[in-house]
């Protein structure tokens, strides 16, 4: 499945994970992605891949939101 989310300026995304694959491409905005702890930047352009079961968060600290599409092959179960 494909969906779009967006992330508010100054706001996060809460560290959770799927059973499946995931990978995330950033439209725009710049900000964060947290994989299992480790924090690295993310911007417009790129590609964020997320592991079957790997704890995972994005977070804003700009003043513009993140627009990101999120590709995950097959059903997905949010713990």
């Amino acid at each position: 499945s494909v969906t779009a989310l967006q992330i508010a300026p100054q706001s996060e995304f809460l560290e959770h994970h799927h059973t499946l694959e995931a990978t995330y491409y950033v439209l725009s905005g710049k900000g964060g992605v947290i994989l299992n702890g480790e924090k690295a930047a993310i911007e417009e352009g790129d590609l964020v891949y997320v592991p079957a079961y790997t704890r995972h968060g994005f977070f804003n600290e700009s003043d513009t939101a993140i627009e990101l599409l999120s590709v995950v092959a097959g059903p997905t179960m949010l713990e």
